[in-house]
């Protein structure tokens, strides 16, 4: 299990990060604000934070490994919806 989560953290936080280098360079080409970079950027971390104690309850109902399921499948359709971006 601790293997698994070490996998699932460090994919989902490799995936985010590799919008880092050219993110900027081409939100400006299309005239999107810093700040609004600023809250894509720092959105993943809000939704973290905000997220968290929804998942610590679903813990305690549902046990480790259906909440590391839905957990792996919310953080794969907040990855797509990153590559949906450029449709917006």
């Amino acid at each position: 299990m601790l293997g698994c989560l070490c996998l699932v953290n460090l994919i989902a936080n490799s995936a985010y990060s590799s919008i880092a280098p050219f993110y900027p360079n081409e939100a400006m080409k299309k005239g999107v604000p810093m700040s609004v970079m600023g809250i894509i950027f720092s959105a993943y971390s809000i939704s973290m934070a905000v997220f968290s104690p929804l998942f610590a309850l679903l813990l305690n109902k549902h046990g480790a490994k259906r909440v590391l399921i839905v957990g792996c499948l919310c953080e794969g359709i907040a990855m797509l919806v990153f590559g949906l971006f450029d449709f917006i």
